[in-house]
C-alpha cells in the first residue's frame, strides 16, 4: 500500500512510499522513531506532599532515517517549488505494522495491519550529514516535530 509503512517479514522498508509536495518518493526510509510528552508538575501548599497536578503542553516529535539518495529527491521536490528541506511546508504521513505470527506461531497467510501511527503537520527540524570511511551506505536522520501523533 502506497503511504504506509510496513514493519515485518511480510512486507518490506522499500514498500513504503512517502508523498511530499506531490512529489513521491518510493524507496529509502530505514528508520522511523515518534516521542509525544505531555508536561504534568506536582502542586504543593502547605508541607512537602503533592495537593495535586498541574498540566501543560503536548509535544510530538520523530525522526526518520532516510537513504542518501531518497534524501536528495526530498531535497529536490522542496528545491522545486522554492524551498530547503527545512524551510518546506508541513506534511502528513503513517506507519502501519502488524503481527507475523498467529497464536499457535505459525505465520498468517494473510497480512492485515493491526497497528497504524500517523503523524500530522509536520516539519522536518535539523539536518545532520556525516560520513565515515568504511561505510557502506549514507543513512541521514531527519528530526521532525508534528502537530499530532496518533497511535503511540
Amino acid at each position: 500500500m502506497a503511504g504506509e509503512v510496513f514493519v515485518n517479514e511480510v512486507k518490506c522498508w522499500g514498500d513504503y512510499s512517502f508523498s511530499f509536495a506531490g512529489g513521491r518518493i518510493n524507496k529509502g526510509f530505514t528508520s522511523f522513531k515518534f516521542k509525544a510528552s505531555f508536561a504534568k508538575a506536582n502542586k504543593y501548599a502547605e508541607g512537602n506532599e503533592p495537593i495535586g497536578r498541574g498540566y501543560g503542553n503536548k509535544d510530538y516529535s520523530g525522526e526518520m532515517g532516510v537513504h542518501v539518495k531518497a534524501y536528495l529527491r526530498l531535497r529536490e521536490i522542496a528545491v522545486a517549488a522554492g524551498y530547503s528541506t527545512l524551510d518546506y511546508l508541513p506534511f502528513f504521513g503513517t506507519l502501519s505494522w502488524a503481527e507475523i505470527e498467529d497464536d499457535s506461531g505459525f505465520p498468517k497467510k494473510v497480512f492485515v495491519p493491526t497497528n497504524k501511527h500517523t503523524f500530522e503537520n509536520a516539519e522536518f527540524t535539523d539536518l545532520d550529514f556525516a560520513v565515515s570511511q568504511g561505510d557502506y551506505e549514507v543513512i541521514i536522520p531527519l528530526p521532525f516535530i508534528a502537530g499530532k501523533i496518533t497511535g503511540i
